[in-house]
């Protein structure tokens, strides 16, 4: 997956990301046709993806229904962009694991309550104006908990 954190964090960090505010902008996908070096010298050999990004927060949303609330993106075009500019720089080279949340279906957004739990503390990121310099490649490396490592960090 390729995410944006407000916070920042190294290659090889351990984490889980539902409990660190981030905006998901290509969801799973599985490697086609290149490698992960390949993968990580395309993003940062793309000029499209680069030039640090507003991530404008606003309110508190509902996402089907209670159990899953987010954080609205009110400045949402840009991130959208990059969602698209993203998903085009890597068709042919990738199989998309979630394409229903891709293209028209992509939202931006910072979610806080997944399933009923609680993931973080949505109170400092309601009304927040956040500088995003970084975007993150992650691989998920526990199949039942959220825990993912950072693979790379692609300076934007």
């Amino acid at each position: 997956m390729f995410v944006s954190f407000i916070e920042n964090f190294a290659v090889n960090e351990v984490l889980e990301p539902p409990q660190h505010p981030h905006l998901t902008i290509k969801k799973k996908f599985k490697l086609l046709d290149i490698n992960e070096r390949q993968l990580i010298d395309l993003m940062q050999s793309s000029p499209e993806i680069r030039g640090v990004r507003e991530l404008r927060l606003g309110d508190i949303k509902n996402y089907d229904n209670d159990d899953n609330k987010y954080i609205e993106v009110t400045n949402s075009e840009i991130w959208i962009e990059l969602h698209k500019t993203i998903v085009g720089l890597l068709i042919g080279h990738i199989e998309s694991r979630d394409q229903h949340y891709e293209g028209e279906n992509y939202l931006p957004h910072v979610t806080w309550r997944l399933k009923g739990e609680i993931t973080l503390d949505p109170k400092p990121l309601i009304g927040s104006i956040n500088e995003i310099k970084k975007l993150y490649l992650i691989e998920r490396i526990d199949p039942v908990v959220s825990r993912s490592r950072i693979v790379s960090v692609i300076d934007l």
